[in-house]
């Protein structure tokens, strides 16, 4: 029969204890067996391992080369199997997570950070897309978890309301549109609007709509960008205004000015989504400590002093 890695173990503690009767006690086996299985694995082998005589056992050249490599097969087997434990208990792994501009200008740096500070041997790949985009991604298998904007229809899919943001409007910081405290959601319709593009910011663009939809104003749009620095550039340079979430607190851009809209109650909510039927556990672990860390704002508004992650919750 075949070599197994029992055969190595036993071999190598008579090899170590150089006495079968003293390898036998540390295996905590019968003497005569441990004996039989050295001599059948000689007997596979073609070649002697052990040199025997009455008073003492050794390894025979061939013995002590063999001894040698079975110390490293018995390392590299412990290794993988260290290894194969922890990623099924979702310790070890990598996670693909795709998120949105408002994410990454949110708390979802925070997360990650402090993710990364507690399972440093789970790799965090991210891949920035819209909600569409995300949703084909996460049913392809190509992004694990994704941070996107609510609500959404997606049968078969998880989601957890990480956090939620008030609408700001934005303007050049000399706009007199924001010289004051605040800003009325109908001074702000009254000017031209620059949005995000239809290719990647169309769920957002929707949500827009509805709020000035509520209150029977229609801007108009003079000028698109694919992201929030183009958008936030176009701003600063005067073309015109915009309303984005207030994670913009965390976007740096000399040149604009952002207020409060005074008479919007509405929130931009932002999505943790999954697929429960294809997660691995790695991304398992960081849905449980992301859910975990978002609870601390119980109003659904993060705290961007809060560093610390919890230990991890159970869904």
């Amino acid at each position: 029969m075949p070599v197994e890695l029992r055969d190595l173990r036993a071999f190598l503690a008579v090899a170590e204890e150089r006495s079968f009767a003293r390898a036998a006690e540390r295996l905590n086996v019968a003497q005569p067996a441990l004996s039989r299985r050295i001599a059948r694995m000689e007997a596979e082998l073609g070649f002697p391992l052990l040199a025997r005589t009455t008073r003492r056992v050794e390894p025979t050249p061939a013995g002590t080369v063999f001894a040698a490599k079975a110390r490293g097969v018995l390392e590299e087997m412990d290794l993988a199997i260290d290894a194969a434990t922890r990623t099924a208990q979702g310790r070890m792994g990598e996670v693909c997570i795709g998120y949105n501009d408002f994410a990454i200008g949110g708390p979802l740096p925070d997360v990650i950070q402090a993710f990364r500070a507690e399972h440093d041997r789970i790799w965090v790949q991210l891949k920035r897309a819209g909600t569409e985009e995300q949703l084909r991604l996460l049913r392809r298998g190509r992004v694990d978890v994704c941070f996107l904007i609510g609500p959404i229809v997606a049968d078969g899919l998880n989601r957890h309301t990480v956090w939620r943001d008030r609408y700001c409007a934005v303007a050049a910081e000399n706009d007199p549109l924001v010289a004051g405290p605040d800003v009325a959601l109908a001074d702000l319709a009254a000017r031209p609007h620059v949005l995000g593009d239809r290719a990647g910011w169309q769920a957002y663009r929707e949500r827009v709509r509805r709020l000035y939809t509520r209150a029977e104003a229609f801007p108009e749009i003079v000028a698109e960008g694919p992201d929030t620095s183009v958008v936030l550039g176009l701003v600063a340079s005067g073309v015109g205004v915009t309303v984005y979430p207030a994670c913009i607190e965390n976007v740096f851009r000399r040149g604009v000015a952002f207020r409060p809209i005074r008479d919007v109650d509405a929130t931009l909510d932002t999505l943790m989504v999954w697929d429960p039927d294809r997660i691995s556990p790695a991304a398992t672990t960081f849905v449980e400590a992301a859910i975990g860390h978002c609870a601390r704002w119980p109003d659904g508004r993060y705290d961007t002093n809060v560093r610390a992650m919890p230990r991890v919750m159970t869904l």
